[in-house]
């Protein structure tokens, strides 16, 4: 499949498609929080849902500090996947679409289904974080147990060995693509099917799912999803949504409590409902979710038509959703109706500034012990320099004799202020400056709101000011430091 490239847009529009199961990263996660203040409402509603239907702390996992940390709380919770995978495709979709890019066709595989139905607005982002809680207090409680592996080979080659085997608990689940068909079954009886199956030549890889997805191993959970489901209210699509599974269009007569319950027992024959996309003239791909599982799948299955195709992992295994948005951008894939301003193009840019930005903050905030130290000190001379400081008029009076403890707060412009440029590197951390008797009093935004430091002091500390701001920003504490005008 070509990458994508300047191209006009080629039949009905772009394809937005949704990973399902296998699509999680924690990577993708905190990145969508911590980049984008946008989300953080959802976030927050995923906590408070999450904690309310699976007794999980959701939010924990977008903030944790280490992978290691993120693993350990997961692994206490290990359902709360199943938000992450549905918070970070709509939330993807979401961004994307705010920035020009107007989907024709929303498409999941399987469990992605819920974010394209979601994008569409066939029921809000929150409602949507409901269901995938229902579903998995279905699956909690009435699937039975086994497991989901692939086999690098054709239906028929897999329906052969399975033959061969002569154990009617292996079932045919998903079909990907010509040379990946995907069983489920026991684990025992998934060990036996391998050896048949290698000494043909073909692997059998066992796949990281918790669940044995589209095999009769979930039929318990089919009813008790279905009825919840049935609690919901359902709206017309704003975009197509195209089912996979069904070959068919979302609509509004749709039964779709049955069909998204149902799935759950019934094959996916992904590399069918591709071949229809093409048929039907989609050529423009955009993979919302974290990785490039839909986006492979795509050229393995239209490998003899790559040249017709453009298709984009916005957020790539070896990468990030805003290098994903600069290379999207960068090729106008997938908006045909509208370009992105110059100035929208400067943001994308100042984004991966920041990426970069972050990478080198990341050393510096490995020893954070000695940065408080430091400013611990810093903040103990301001306050002596203020204590010395000489008389001044009565409004720079008043501006100082304000000033308390130093912390991390929103600062309010104030009339008195002097506005002040400065060329150099850490301008942004000065706002403005007040003069008094041949004093000049700069504010500073990591102090309180009526926190002003003597010119000397700032400029004498100024690198380390600046330091205090980045590890602020790190943070997500609002150091509120604002360009100087």
């Amino acid at each position: 499949m070509r990458s994508v490239s300047s191209a006009t847009e080629v039949g009905p529009g772009a394809t937005f498609t949704f990973p399902g199961q296998g699509s999680y990263s924690y990577t993708a996660l905190r990145e969508l929080y911590s980049f984008y203040p946008q989300t953080a409402p959802y976030f927050e509603r995923a906590n408070d849902i999450s904690r309310e239907l699976l007794n999980g702390d959701f939010l924990a996992l977008a903030t944790a500090a280490s992978v290691k940390e993120h693993d350990e709380r997961l692994n206490a919770c290990p359902d709360l996947d199943q938000i992450g995978i549905y918070l970070t495709e709509v939330l993807v979709a979401k961004i994307l679409i705010e920035h020009g890019v107007k989907p024709a066709l929303l498409v999941g595989h399987s469990f992605g289904d819920l974010a394209a139905l979601a994008t569409a607005g066939v029921y809000s982002i929150e409602a949507g974080l409901r269901i995938v809680c229902q579903r998995v207090l279905a699956l909690q409680a009435h699937a039975t147990p086994g497991a989901m592996a692939a086999a690098s080979c054709d239906l028929e080659h897999a329906k052969q060995c399975i033959a061969e085997l002569g154990n009617d608990s292996i079932e045919i689940s998903v079909i990907n693509h010509p040379r990946q068909t995907v069983v489920s079954g026991k684990l025992s009886a998934l060990d036996e099917l391998g050896a048949i199956l290698n000494r043909r030549g073909v692997s059998l890889t066992l796949l990281r799912s918790k669940y044995p997805y589209h095999s009769s191993f979930l039929e318990g959970a089919v009813t008790p999803f279905r009825h919840a489901l049935e609690t919901f209210d359902f709206r017309p699509a704003k975009i197509p949504v195209y089912f996979c599974m069904e070959g068919m269009l979302y609509s509004p007569g749709s039964d779709l409590a049955q069909i998204l319950s149902s799935q759950f027992v019934r094959t996916l024959h992904f590399a069918s409902g591709i071949k229809t996309l093409y048929d039907s003239g989609y050529r423009t791909f955009i993979e919302c979710g974290a990785g490039n599982i839909v986006t492979k799948l795509l050229g393995q299955n239209l490998a003899e038509k790559s040249s017709d195709i453009e298709a984009l992992a916005i957020t790539p295994v070896e990468g990030s959703l805003r290098q994903g948005l600069l290379k999207l951008f960068d090729s106008d894939l997938g908006r045909p109706e509208a370009t992105l301003s110059e100035a929208e193009i400067v943001r994308a840019e100042r984004l991966k500034d920041s990426a970069q930005l972050l990478e080198s903050i990341s050393l510096m905030v490995q020893d954070l012990s000695r940065l408080v130290r430091s400013t611990s000190c810093l903040l103990e001379q301001v306050s002596g320099s203020l204590t010395r400081a000489a008389p001044m008029d009565s409004t720079a009076t008043d501006v100082v004799a304000q000033a308390s403890q130093p912390s991390a707060v929103s600062i309010q412009e104030r009339p008195s202020l002097v506005r002040h440029r400065s060329s150099a590197p850490e301008q942004g951390l000065l706002q403005g400056l007040v003069r008094a008797r041949g004093s000049v009093f700069y504010r500073v935004g990591i102090l309180s709101s009526k926190e002003y430091l003597p010119a000397k002091i700032v400029l004498k500390h100024r690198s380390q000011l600046c330091h205090w701001v980045v590890f602020c920003q790190a943070l997500m504490i609002p150091s509120n430091i604002g360009r100087i005008s």
